[in-house]
């Protein structure tokens, strides 16, 4: 997995369709698992303080839709956003997110769960970039880079993944593209 670089996601977002723009900003910038980002409600969002709480996840099971816990018990947590994931969020849920308190963030036009539309119009969007091999979930491998590359701990990235151990954080330990650069930059700061 090459994980993608912020000027990499802000493309993929602005070649979404404008009402799914936003899922592809909070899977980068937030790591959430698919099934957590298709199963959001207004309720999981403090926007006031920035803030995303993982509660659900969404599976597939048998051409049904199944919402439970999240992956582990450290699944359930709360992140906190940059302000422009918070901005991109308020601007989605003007016009797109259905009302009320369990609304869902990214329904269908149809108000139901957009689990496969979620993933099909990211897939494509990502294939006519060129993308060819990268899958939705790499996003989240891109979270935990931007994250990492911020001064992130390890412990914090295990928390703000939803990871039940450091090993599992550490699976998604990458290298950034450039080559120390920002670690160089840094240091001499």
């Amino acid at each position: 997995v090459e994980p993608a670089t912020p000027a990499e996601i802000e493309i993929m977002a602005d070649a979404m369709p404008p009402r799914l723009r936003a899922s592809v900003i909070i899977s980068a910038w937030c790591a959430l698992r698919y099934g957590e980002l298709a199963e959001l409600r207004r309720k999981d969002l403090d926007l006031k303080h920035s803030q995303i709480r993982v509660q659900r996840a969404v599976y597939p099971i048998d051409g049904e839709y199944l919402v439970q816990t999240p992956k582990s018990n450290a699944g359930v947590r709360t992140i906190v956003l940059p302000a422009f994931v918070t901005e991109a969020l308020l601007e989605h849920l003007k016009d797109y997110a259905l009302i009320g308190a369990d609304g869902l963030v990214f329904p269908t036009r149809a108000g139901k769960c957009a689990y496969n539309g979620i993933q099909l119009a990211i897939t494509r969007t990502l294939r006519a970039m060129g993308y060819e091999s990268v899958r939705v979930h790499d996003l989240r491998h891109s979270g935990q880079l931007l994250a990492a590359t911020n001064g992130a701990t390890l412990t914090d990235l295990q928390r703000r993944m939803g990871h039940s151990t450091v090993n599992a954080a550490m699976a998604y330990a990458h290298a950034s593209r450039d080559n120390g650069r920002s670690i160089a930059e840094r240091m001499n700061a």
